[in-house]
């Protein structure tokens, strides 16, 4: 009995020094990943993912704890470390997990329409397939070819970042680095190559903490404490010398940013529309009278509209067949529509500009105004989501129509071509533009964005550059937003955070209309200056400061996560189909 105890002991110690020693041809790993052993609770892929989701929700509003951002992505790591994943189909169940993170993120989706409800869902199990994504492509570098964790998970994390924020709806929004933008001096580095930039280095600290939560069992290096401490040491004295030598120039123009309180409805509500537009249009004199010196007011998108949008009549369109007017009764309406819409501008230009006191002097306010432009003809008819540059004497001067249209909300996929798609569907289609504006107001040349326009970086970068291109240098960013669609959610949070961070990556000023909030100003450097409360009726007076510094995103743009997105398919190929030896 004794004799074989003696055994099996012997036998156990000489597994254990196999297991201790690498595997002959296996790739020497850094001190920071060497022989990870996490914990059992760690291993299954599907309450890994959770605690990772759930971590990674509570990074954003409503709870908002920015530094469990950096410990998010802990448990999607060690899982990346296991030497196997356990369960007959475990990347299935990181995805539902993982869909189930993104569900509680994105709620806010849902609210307006009950037809949201499958937008809600198809989006955000669309999203959650880039963390099994990154858990596979990683653990393929990994554990077949031999690259570094510390190397391998960032590149890849940071190359599905680029791929989910340019194909194949551009859904840029609730990024890793967007976790940390109440912090300034965190979010500075988003000028070297975009926000990605702070989601490559958070996920190098989390590979590096993984390395001491999970360590190898014999000793505990002092090394993935030190790469840690390393990446956030270095992000911070760049912060700083970044926020330090931001100009303090002088003011060249006071802008006054409108907010008013009404949330989306799918009903036809006359009375609501028109009831929307007093509403602004009383915001828009009262900031007039408190503030004689204003050099603009924006319009949040489609505000000036109330229940008659611009409209050019190119030619008049026959009468629809079941109109019980003949045709040119229809014409007439027409005009009148037409007609209606000038004297508005007019009306209210006029009674912003006066005087509100005899001794009062005139004011010499433009006005940026969200609506929508209708263009008919006789045989085709199209809108476009537009803004107005509105002259103080009423006068329309210029036109921004909306480029990047929204999923959903500005048009449904198909819903043109099937009957069954378009019943159902709670919107109608806009026709995009096709061209960035840079409205001239005073001293200031500003340049128009509209609702989620601003969540697209490519997009900001390339109308930036256009208009320089042109001649045109662009003093601040301009996004005027009908945020209504969200009720007041954490969606609202979420898309302030992109305007904040196009702010960073260009270094302009970013100022935000929005209807029901969040309106906001930001410099180039991302610290917000003021902020209103969601559905909360007010106006921010805003002195625009030009910023004029460069940056290496402007530069080069994603050209670095381009790159490493390249990265992904090389390790998918290479691991699917290269000679390295699968761990699983």
């Amino acid at each position: 009995m004794g004799k074989g105890a003696h055994s099996r002991r012997r036998r156990n110690r000489n597994r254990a020094e196999q297991t201790d020693r690498p595997a002959a041809g296996e790739s020497a790993q850094s001190e920071v990943t060497n022989s990870w052993q996490p914990s059992r609770v760690l291993q299954r892929p599907f309450v890994a993912t959770f605690i990772g989701a759930a971590l990674y929700w509570a990074s954003f509003p409503p709870l908002g704890l920015s530094l469990l951002g950096w410990l998010a992505p802990l448990p999607w790591v060690a899982l990346i470390a296991a030497e196997k994943l356990p369960g007959k189909r475990p990347y299935l169940a990181i995805w539902v997990a993982a869909s189930c993170g993104w569900l509680a993120i994105l709620q806010g989706v849902r609210l307006p329409f009950w037809a949201l409800y499958f937008g809600w869902f198809i989006l955000s199990v669309y999203v959650a397939v880039y963390i099994p994504l990154f858990i596979a492509m990683t653990r393929w570098a990994y554990h077949r070819l031999g690259v570094p964790l510390l190397i391998a998970a960032p590149l890849t994390w940071a190359g599905l970042e680029y791929i989910r924020g340019h194909y194949p709806v551009s859904f840029a929004v609730a990024l890793l680095g967007h976790t940390q933008v109440r912090i300034p001096h965190m979010i500075q580095v988003a000028d070297i190559g975009g926000a990605v930039t702070l989601s490559f280095l958070m996920m190098s600290v989390a590979v590096a903490l993984t390395g001491v939560i999970c360590p190898n069992g014999r000793r505990r290096s002092w090394v993935p404490i030190a790469v840690a401490s390393g990446v956030v040491a270095l992000t911070l004295g760049y912060g700083q010398w970044r926020l330090q030598t931001a100009p303090q120039g002088e003011p060249i123009g006071k802008v006054a940013l409108l907010q008013g309180t009404f949330n989306t409805v799918f009903e036809s509500d006359s009375k609501r529309n028109w009831a929307i537009f007093e509403q602004y249009f009383t915001l828009a004199r009262d900031a007039s009278q408190q503030n004689a010196d204003l050099d603009a007011i924006i319009w949040p998108e489609s505000t000036f509209s109330g229940n008659n949008p611009e409209m050019h009549i190119l030619s008049f369109p026959k009468v629809p067949a079941d109109a019980p007017i003949d045709q040119a009764t229809y014409e007439a309406n027409l005009n009148a529509r037409v007609q209606e819409f000038q004297s508005r501008v007019q009306s209210v230009a006029r009674l912003v500009n006066s005087p509100s006191a005899p001794d009062d002097p005139h004011r010499n306010i433009t006005m940026i105004a969200g609506t929508e432009t209708w263009y008919l003809s006789e045989t085709d008819q199209h809108v476009h989501n537009s803004a107005l540059l509105i002259q103080p004497d009423g006068t329309i001067t210029d036109r921004y129509f909306k480029m990047h249209r929204v999923l959903i909300g500005e048009y449904i996929p198909l819903a043109d071509k099937i009957d069954g798609i378009r019943k159902i569907s709670p919107v109608q289609g806009i026709k995009p533009g096709d061209e960035p504006k840079g409205f001239r107001v005073g001293s200031m040349t500003l340049m128009p964005n509209i609702c989620f326009e601003s969540t697209v970086p490519q997009l900001v970068r390339g109308q930036l550059a256009t208009l320089d291109y042109d001649g045109e240098p662009v003093d601040a960013i301009v996004n005027m937003s009908h945020d209504g669609w969200f009720w007041g959610s954490s969606i609202l949070d979420l898309h302030m955070a992109c305007g904040v961070f196009r702010a960073v990556e260009n270094r302009v000023p970013f100022l935000a209309a929005a209807n029901p909030g969040l309106t906001f100003s930001c410099d180039g450097s991302g610290r917000i200056g003021q902020m209103l409360a969601r559905e909360k009726r007010g106006v921010v007076v805003v002195e625009v400061r030009r910023d004029g510094r460069w940056s290496l995103y402007q530069v080069w743009g994603d050209a670095p996560w381009l790159f490493a997105a390249i990265l992904c398919f090389f390790f998918v190929c290479m691991g699917r189909f290269g000679r390295g030896k699968a761990a699983e």
